[in-house]
């Protein structure tokens, strides 16, 4: 896996020795425990030490890790989401970042109309049955709900997702026992980035697959830290679920559901945008998307740099307790000045 002769052996610590010595299995072993923070110092200790960090990240945040078990051919997945704008995200994701070796069954892919009756389908035809929606592969003039919803006028309470499609496919696993493969195709009207950061619940959670890479908003906190905040959406009454906090508690990951008395000093408050130095970017290395006579991409570039606040918001019944707000810039900063609450208690909220 690490092959020594790469390496020049002239002026090695003794460190670097020792390291270059382990078996590439042993080397595996003791790179797989340390935490993403450590990872990064060790990849900056030396150009020696660099070059043993990058074979070993090449090897463990590999998408066809993962997606070879999904697609005979998981380079053309990922084609896929290049064309149709899609990003995947859920329990997967967050196992790729964490080198879990808990293997998730379940696939969560958003992405916008123009590419759903594509997406629909490919799955269809890489031998997927459809168990929800309504996706017809017999029909070539089918259309799916969210082609009729997304030309529908609706309120504001109403939009976001258009349709969700579920496939589902039975195969033979490594054990020789047969396992579920579930891939759950959600249609959304917005940038699906921007879907997973002002729509999604948890910090931990705001992490995804595009065709060109892996991102994290908050990796620090997530990864290293191990807590996830709760983005508040307006509803005083909101409480994380017990099942949200079980499956947060299986991976390592506290939830802070609330309110907090004061945020770790990783957590940076104010203005940043997707793919800043605060986010946790893995370029995938194959670019395999050249097909002459295919559109590039029905909407442009997979990561859009989209802009976003970081808020922390006063409690406005308890004014020792602080909640956290992943936003759209200076919308709910207009908000907050004109008061959320109406009344007398418009003085009460602070932006700090």
């Amino acid at each position: 896996m690490f092959p020594l002769t790469r390496y020049s052996y002239h002026t090695l610590s003794v460190f670097e020795y020792f390291v270059l010595h382990l078996s590439p299995s042993a080397l595996q072993h003791l790179l797989d425990w340390m935490d993403p923070n450590s990872l990064v110092l060790l990849s900056r200790t030396c150009k020696t030490l660099h070059g043993a960090y990058t074979d070993y990240a090449r090897t463990v945040w590999n998408p066809a890790k993962i997606y070879g078990r999904w697609f005979a051919r998981p380079w053309f997945f990922r084609r896929m989401l290049r064309r149709c704008g899609g990003i995947v995200s859920g329990s997967i994701v967050f196992n790729f970042f964490d080198r879990g070796r808990r293997k998730r069954n379940v696939m969560h892919i958003f992405l916008r109309s123009a590419g759903a009756d594509e997406l629909c389908g490919w799955f269809s035809e890489q031998g997927y049955a459809s168990i929800c929606g309504g996706y017809k592969p017999n029909d070539p003039l089918w259309h799916g709900l969210h082609c009729v919803k997304a030309v529908m006028p609706q309120g504001e309470e109403e939009r976001g997702v258009l349709a969700t499609y579920l496939f589902e496919k039975i195969v033979v696993g490594e054990s020789g026992i047969l396992e579920a493969f579930v891939a759950k195709l959600v249609v959304i009207d917005v940038d699906p980035v921007q879907y997973v950061l002002f729509d999604f619940d948890y910090t931990g959670e705001m992490n995804f697959l595009t065709a060109d890479g892996a991102v994290s908003i908050f990796p620090y906190d997530t990864f290293v830290d191990r807590i996830s905040y709760i983005s508040w959406n307006g509803d005083k009454k909101f409480q994380a679920t017990q099942a949200s906090t079980r499956k947060h508690l299986r991976r390592g990951v506290t939830t802070i559901s609330g309110g907090v008395t004061r945020m770790r000093s990783s957590f940076k408050t104010g203005q940043r945008r997707v793919l800043d130095e605060k986010c946790w970017f893995i370029p995938f290395q194959e670019k395999l998307f050249e097909f002459p006579g295919w559109p590039d991409s029905y909407y442009g570039e997979c990561t859009p740099p989209i802009p976003f606040e970081v808020l922390y918001l006063s409690d406005i019944k308890h004014a020792d307790l602080f909640r956290l707000k992943i936003a759209e810039p200076y919308i709910w900063r207009a908000l907050l000045c004109d008061g959320l609450e109406g009344g007398e208690e418009d003085d009460d909220v602070e932006l700090q």
